[in-house]
Formats: C-alpha cells, structure tokens, sequence
C-alpha cells in the first residue's frame, strides 16, 4: 500500500487576537469659515502630486482647458455656497433684531421701570400711585338752556274781507301776568298816578277827582297799553297850566 501524506500550512492554527477594522473617512463639516481653507488644501495636494510624478506626460490643450473649467466651477460651487450661507446669516440676525425691537417694545408699555430715579417710576411707586383714593369729586360742566323768543302777532277786530270778527281769549298765562301787573300798579302812589293821567291828558290840573277813580283810570290805561287823551280843551288847559 502506498502511503499519503498530507501537508497543512501552520498558520491556519494560529489565532489572531487584534481584528483588523475598517478605516472609516471622518466627514468634515463645511462651514463658512473653512470652505476657502478645504479649497486651497485641495489645490496644495493637486500640486504636490503633480510633483511626484517623474515621467511628465504630454499634456494637451484640451485637457488644460477641462481642468481650468474644472477648477473654475468648484470655485463658483463654494462661492454660491458661501453666498447662501451669507443671506441665511442675513436672514437670522433680522429675525433675531425683530424679536429685540418687539421686547423693547413691550417694556415701554409698562407704566413702570426697574431703576431708581429713573423716568418712570418703580412698580412699588407705581403700585402706591394706584392705591390712593381719588378724592376729587368729578364736576360736571353746567348745561346752559337758551330761551328762544316767539313773537306772534293776532289780528284783531272785524276783517271785511272774510266777514269775520276775531277775539282774543286769554289763557292762563296771559291771566297770570295780567293780574301780577295790577298787584305792581296798586303798590304805586298817588302823585305819580297824577302826573302819569296829566301827561296823557286823562285829567286835568286841579282835577279833585278821588284817588279810587284815578287808580282804575291809571289801570286801565297800563292794560290797554296806554291810551292817552286828544281833546282840544284837555290840551289847551293842561298846556297853559
């Protein structure tokens, strides 16, 4: 019988303890502020390998060109980028002068302040100012009525033109004051009825009328509203008198 032997690497039974782990890329964050150092990064590495290289391969203009638009895109890429970044930043410090202006706002609406000596007053001031009983009594201004004069005027007598006859029927206000004028005329005296019936010729000088007859006379006359006399015999006697 012919004998087999079998070969077994030695390293298969040798138990590695350390596991090899991925390498994972860190993620950097872009900024505003370090977009511009990752660009020039960027282009340090690209020189450095252009270096390295010994066997310069002949480039073409076309290729130039490629790279040149390459190169001038990624800077207008991160140019947009920083400009976007610039009017969000814009954007926040509006909201935030906004929400400033509104508080400002709210504080000078308070009747009250927070500092001693202040233009407005502290809230316990405040509070002390709001607390006193208000003694002053309101006044209310007067409400001045304005009387209104109404003058009506009545013909009276007979009107031929309708055949009519209009009279005059006193109410009780016509009467009222009809009767406080004859209390006025009782309370005058008798020398100045007898002037008032001389001048109006109703008696004549050196009359001995009785003085009951010279105050009805003096009445009556008032009420009509003043009748005075014409007689030619009156007037040359009380003017030669």
């Amino acid at each position: 019988m012919s004998k087999r032997t079998i070969s077994i690497n030695p390293q298969f039974f040798n138990i590695s303890k350390k596991k090899n782990k991925k390498i994972i890329p860190s993620q950097v964050n872009i900024n505003a502020s370090n977009i511009r150092q990752l660009l020039l990064d960027k282009l340090k590495e690209h020189k450095k390998t252009r270096k390295i290289i010994t066997e310069p391969k002949s480039i073409t203009p076309l290729q130039e060109k490629s790279f040149d638009e390459n190169s001038k895109k990624e800077e207008k890429e991160v140019e947009k980028e920083i400009e976007k970044k610039k009017e969000i930043e814009k954007e926040v410090e509006k909201e935030i002068e906004k929400k400033i202006e509104k508080e400002i706002e709210k504080d000078n609406s308070k009747p009250y302040g927070n500092l001693k000596n202040g233009i407005k007053p502290t809230y316990r001031m405040y509070q002390q100012d709001v607390q006193k009983p208000n003694d002053e009594i309101p006044v209310e201004p007067k409400i001045i009525l304005e009387e209104k004069e109404v003058k009506k005027t009545f013909k009276l007598g007979k009107n031929p033109n309708t055949r009519t006859i209009s009279i005059l029927i006193k109410n009780n206000k016509s009467r009222k004051k009809v009767e406080d004028k004859k209390t006025e005329h009782k309370k005058t005296a008798v020398s100045t009825i007898k002037n008032y019936l001389k001048k109006k010729n109703l008696i004549k000088y050196g009359s001995t009328a009785p003085t009951k007859l010279l105050r009805e006379m003096y009445e009556t006359s008032e009420l009509c509203g003043g009748i005075s006399n014409e007689n030619k015999d009156v007037l040359i006697h009380n003017f030669d008198k």
